[in-house]
């Protein structure tokens, strides 16, 4: 209930959250050394719509060394791809590795903006791999999260069903087999491996 909303009750950022992530992983920094010194500005793509038919929340520029964003995509994936992205620029190349880091800029920062941001992204992450495991007890998760949280989630799949096509099933056949040629076997699907990590720190700050 911290965070702005339309008048669709769909969640809104009153600003750009770039310096705020860009912050809250110079103080990771301080815990973890790899993610120390200085991280650039991230781009908003201005032909965010190409992403966004290419089912893509982000890139990173391995020519230009330049973090990129969808600005269309719904609010609450920003924050957290901006993390994600920024992670790419201090060498780190894993896709589940560069989610946890977004997930943790987000849910350590004191910006309620961006904690939901990690929160609802690692509710998905962990919800959908739960679902596989113990559909009842993802029925009972599912049922008892917050209704602006759910409105939010449904809004962002219709987002992005509505641009799924040719050009997504194309884009995500490519990502997937220049993500195996880099050496990371899973393929897109290492993006949801952050789960592994989420419930490992979760469980090991406990």
């Amino acid at each position: 209930d911290r965070v702005s909303r339309d008048d669709r009750g769909i969640m809104v950022l009153p600003e750009d959250p770039a310096d705020k992530v860009r912050s809250s992983l110079r103080q990771l920094g301080e815990e973890y050394p790899r993610l120390r010194g200085f991280y650039p500005c991230p781009k908003r793509v201005l032909c965010s719509f190409v992403l966004s038919y290419a089912g893509f929340t982000g890139i990173y520029s391995v020519i230009t060394c330049e973090a990129n964003y969808n600005r269309d995509m719904p609010a609450y994936n920003i924050p957290f791809t901006i993390g994600h992205e920024l992670a790419h620029l201090k060498g780190v190349m894993s896709e589940k590795e560069a989610n946890f880091i977004g997930y943790l800029a987000c849910i350590r920062s004191e910006d309620p903006d961006l904690r939901y941001s990690g929160a609802v992204l690692g509710f998905i992450y962990c919800a959908n791999e739960l679902k596989k495991r113990d559909p009842e007890a993802w029925k009972a998760v599912h049922e008892a999260l917050d209704e602006d949280a759910m409105r939010d989630i449904i809004w962002n799949s219709a987002f992005w069903d509505a641009h799924e096509g040719s050009v997504s099933e194309t884009a995500d056949r490519l990502n997937d087999t220049y993500l195996k040629t880099e050496g990371l076997e899973a393929g897109t699907a290492s993006y949801d491996q952050v789960v592994d990590m989420i419930v490992t720190y979760t469980k090991g700050r406990e």
